[in-house]
């Protein structure tokens, strides 16, 4: 827009560094420190994934599915809240509702709670390290609860990307078969969730009819896969009924 003026010698200076480090491979979404998720721009860096536009059909997934409850007062729970993107837009779209974020990375949670503060949600949302088993524990009751495991096959992890590669492992590796965090969550997530909520998943479009077994299995009715805008199967969903599934 104005390319007559000289660069400054500090900006050409700082160009220099990010050509440098792209050369590298090194994620441009880290580089600018910030990228765009549903509505909002999400500030990104090392020690969080950066927000994929294919998670966002698990939002749009969500305002469908609970559409005649918008505007009550819901409690949303997100496993691996990350850089918040996904439970903030959440609370985006229900307005009057309470967010619950748990990360088993402190990185990650300080990256959520700053961007928390940025879009001045920082009231509605609560933040904790730990783990699924300490998730499922709290027994606190949650009309929708959203998870965005890793899912990659340990095989698969070491095809990806080179811009993949400086994304942290533990937010991608979901071992040998990548079912390792389905098959440990989608029974005990019957516990804390309420009678209609839900429970919505992203997935590797090469398991998703793997999971959506391993959703019937666990009692979950309803059970729903959503393709994303390339057609491949992306989200599994599932709805509690109003009796619980036996453990086991």
């Amino acid at each position: 827009m104005n390319c007559e003026a000289p660069v400054p010698s500090r900006d050409a200076a700082r160009y220099r560094r990010w050509i440098r480090r792209r050369r590298s491979h090194y994620p441009i979404q880290y580089l600018l420190g910030e990228w765009g998720f549903w509505q909002d721009s999400f500030l990104v860096g090392p020690g969080v994934l950066v927000p994929r536009p294919e998670t966002e059909l698990l939002v749009e997934t969500a305002v469908e599915k609970l559409a005649t409850r918008n505007g009550e007062r819901l409690n949303i729970l997100e496993l691996g809240v990350g850089s918040g993107a996904l439970i903030l837009s959440l609370l985006r779209e229900f307005s009057n509702s309470r967010g619950f974020g748990m990360d088993r990375e402190r990185q990650a949670i300080d990256w959520a709670a700053r961007n928390a503060v940025r879009l001045e949600m920082k009231e509605r949302v609560s933040l904790w390290r730990g783990d699924l088993a300490e998730g499922v524990a709290l027994r606190r009751a949650f009309d929708l609860v959203v998870f965005n495991p890793p899912y990659l096959t340990s095989d698969e992890l070491r095809k990806v990307q080179r811009e993949v590669r400086f994304e942290p492992r533990e937010a991608l590796d979901g071992g040998p078969d990548g079912m390792r965090f389905y098959l440990a969550s989608v029974a005990d997530l019957q516990y804390v969730t309420r009678p209609d909520g839900w429970l919505m998943m992203e997935v590797s479009p090469l398991r998703a009819d793997k999971v959506c077994r391993v959703f019937t299995r666990s009692g979950w009715q309803d059970v729903e896969v959503r393709r994303d805008l390339a057609g491949r199967k992306r989200i599994v969903c599932g709805r509690k009924g109003s009796m619980e599934a036996p453990r086991g």
